[in-house]
């Protein structure tokens, strides 16, 4: 091989190497978002409650790469809830790819990409008893690269929620609780 020839092939190789580390996810972070409507009043009024988990995986430059959106939604009375529902978007640059799982109670739901499950109906359920929902999300890109967990428990005036990440470069985890009826 040439002078020329061996040069071309390293730039080659060092182009591949920058962009592979560009292109692969060092860091996650995650926002909780909640949206009720209509707007919470006294105890009795029916509320569709929505809670979010978004979390943006982002390379070594510090550009997004992938973006997962872990939603619940639920209806409730501020005593009981009626009905609940899970769904998970997803989306990356290509050649990402993402396995998602929802439960919610004992059931249980799996499958690539986005995934919805359908509504349902809980046990009668008072304040002092919560119903579980939780949102796994792996992502990949040549092998798994990260993955972000949501655990949701929703009561019919509050939602407590535990969100937690593994990537590369950090494993955040934030808790909270957010207010459903006031």
């Amino acid at each position: 091989m040439s002078r020329r020839g061996v040069i071309m092939a390293i730039m080659i190789i060092l182009l591949t190497v920058i962009l592979l580390a560009a292109y692969t996810p060092a860091s996650i972070t995650v926002k909780i978002k909640s949206f009720i409507t209509p707007t919470p009043k006294s105890s009795g009024d029916e509320l569709i409650i929505y809670v979010l988990a978004e979390w943006e995986g982002k390379d070594a430059l510090g550009l997004t790469v992938y973006t997962v959106r872990q939603w619940v939604e639920y209806n409730t009375n501020c005593t009981n809830i009626h009905w609940i529902t899970a769904w998970i978007n997803s989306s990356g640059l290509p050649g990402y790819t993402f396995h998602s799982e929802i439960t919610i109670g004992d059931q249980e739901w799996g499958g690539e990409g986005t995934l919805k499950a359908p509504r349902i109906s809980p046990p009668t359920l008072q304040d002092n008893v919560g119903e579980g929902v939780g949102e796994t999300m792996s992502i990949y890109f040549a092998g798994q690269v990260a993955s972000a967990t949501t655990s949701w428990t929703l009561y019919p005036t509050k939602i407590y929620y535990i969100a937690s990440a593994t990537a590369i470069a950090n494993t955040p985890t934030n808790t909270g609780w957010i207010t459903a009826c006031k």
